[in-house]
């Protein structure tokens, strides 16, 4: 299973009062607004995080390396927020054996929300 370190800087919100393990949201595609949708339309193919800003919230989408099969999933295996930055560790699930994918390349997202201002977002795959 490979492992990918998701760094993020973010400006702390003042007394923001959540806690280190509650300052994102993970959002289905299907839960987003066409205009978020818009923000991220050419970068679905494209590996990394990817941040846009809309309506006084951010949206990190985590794009995995292209896979040769659909079924591929990100979860976030970790979330640590010291000061300015942010890491993330992700881990890249397989489909099971018995798990009928598409047989075309695709590339395994995730998107996060958060309403923490986001100065700058990075990836490194491990």
């Amino acid at each position: 299973m490979k492992k990918i370190l998701i760094i993020v800087m973010v400006i702390m919100l003042v007394g923001c009062g959540q806690s280190e393990d509650q300052f994102y949201k993970i959002i289905e595609r299907e839960q987003l607004t066409d205009e978020v949708m818009m923000l991220f339309s050419d970068l679905f193919q494209t590996p990394g995080a990817h941040l846009k800003e809309y309506n006084d919230m951010f949206y990190i989408l985590l794009v995995g390396e292209e896979v040769n099969t659909g079924g591929y999933q990100l979860e976030v295996t970790e979330a640590v927020m010291d000061e300015r930055q942010v890491s993330f560790t992700i881990a890249v699930i397989e489909p099971g054996p018995d798990v009928l994918v598409t047989e075309a390349f695709t590339y395994p997202t995730l998107i996060l929300s958060t309403k923490e201002i986001i100065d700058k977002a990075n990836m490194e795959i491990k």
